[in-house]
C-alpha cells in the first residue's frame, strides 16, 4: 500500500510541471485574445475619427489636414516659401550653377552624383535655375535630377517637424509620406481590410483582426436601413466598420460592428465555423439579436 502510494507521489511530481506549463500557456493565449480585442475596439474608434474629419471637412485634402492638427493640437500647415526674398546668385555662380546642371545628364553615374552634390552645396541660390531645369530641359535625366534636387533644398528650408508625436489618426512626416502629410488611418489598417470575395488567410491582419467597411445599414440600425454612398462616391450618409479575428479562437473571439454615431456592439459566435459563416458575405451595419455593447 505504501508502495503504490508513493509511486503516485513520485508521478504527481513529474506531471505537476508539465501541468503548470500547459496552464500558463493556456492563460498567455487568452491574454494575446484579449489584447486583441482590445486593440480591435481601439482601431475601430480611430477609424470612426478618421472618417469624421473627412465628412466635416467636405472630403478635400487641405481642408483635412488644417482641421486634423488644429483638432489634435499640432501645427498648422507651413505657409508657402517666398523664393523672392532667398539669396540670389552672383553672375559667376551662376554660370557655375548652369555648368553643373548641364552635367546632370552626363553618361557616367558617378559624374551625375558628384555633380548633384555640387549643386546642392550652392542651396537657395541654385532654385531659380533648378526650377528652369526641371521644366524645360532636353533631357529627363537633367530634369528628374533638377526636381528632386530643387525639392531637397526647398526642404531645408522648411521647419523640422516633430516626427516623434503621434496624433492617432495621422503622423507627420514619417518614411514614406510627403513631409506635413496625413495619415488618418494606419498603414497597417490599410493592409488588414479584408474585403467580401477576398480569402482572409492572404491578408496581413492587425493585432489579429480583420476589418471591412460597411457602406450600408439594415433595419436593425438606428434610423432604419439606408445606403450611406450617395452621388460623389463619398459615405456623407453614415459610415460602419466590421472587425473580426482572423483565427477564431487564436487572434480573438469577438466580432465588432461599429457605426457613424460610435455606436458599438460585440458578438462571440461560439465558434470558427459560425463565425466565419457570418462574416464572409457581410456588408451591413446591421446589429439584432446576440449583440451586445462591448
Amino acid at each position: 500500500m505504501k508502495l503504490i502510494t508513493i509511486k503516485w507521489y513520485f508521478w504527481a511530481l513529474s506531471v505537476l510541471p508539465v501541468l503548470i506549463l500547459l496552464s500558463a500557456s493556456s492563460y498567455a493565449a487568452e491574454d494575446d485574445v484579449a489584447s486583441n480585442e482590445k486593440s480591435a475596439i481601439e482601431t475601430c474608434i480611430a477609424y470612426c475619427r478618421a472618417q469624421e474629419i473627412y465628412r466635416r471637412t467636405d472630403f478635400d485634402r487641405d481642408q483635412v489636414l488644417e482641421y486634423a492638427q488644429v483638432l489634435q493640437g499640432g501645427r498648422k500647415p507651413a505657409p508657402p516659401i517666398d523664393t523672392a526674398t532667398l539669396p540670389k546668385p552672383s553672375n559667376a555662380e551662376k554660370k557655375n550653377i548652369a555648368d553643373l546642371i548641364a552635367k546632370l545628364g552626363a553618361d557616367q553615374f558617378d559624374v551625375r552624383e558628384s555633380t548633384s552634390a555640387s549643386l546642392e552645396a550652392f542651396g537657395v541660390k541654385a532654385l531659380d535655375q533648378l526650377k528652369l531645369a526641371s521644366e524645360s530641359d532636353a533631357d529627363p535625366e537633367v530634369i528628374q535630377r533638377s526636381g528632386k534636387l530643387r525639392e531637397r533644398i526647398l526642404l531645408s528650408l522648411t521647419p523640422k517637424l516633430n516626427t516623434d508625436k503621434m496624433y492617432g489618426l495621422y503622423s507627420s512626416g514619417r518614411e514614406g509620406f510627403v513631409p506635413g502629410d496625413i495619415r488618418l488611418i494606419e498603414k497597417e489598417l490599410a493592409l488588414a481590410e479584408c474585403q467580401i470575395g477576398a480569402d482572409p488567410k492572404e491578408i496581413a491582419a492587425m493585432n489579429g483582426y480583420l476589418f471591412r467597411i460597411l457602406s450600408r445599414q439594415g433595419e436593425g440600425a438606428a434610423g432604419g436601413a439606408r445606403n450611406y454612398i450617395v452621388e460623389g462616391g463619398h459615405m456623407t450618409l453614415g459610415y460602419a466598420l466590421l472587425a473580426f479575428p482572423k483565427e477564431y479562437g487564436k487572434t480573438g473571439k469577438k466580432v465588432f460592428i461599429i457605426n457613424n454615431q460610435a455606436t458599438m456592439f460585440q458578438r462571440d459566435f461560439g465558434s470558427r465555423e459560425a463565425m466565419e459563416a457570418y462574416v464572409k458575405d457581410c456588408a451591413v451595419f446591421d446589429p439584432g439579436t446576440g449583440w451586445s455593447p462591448p
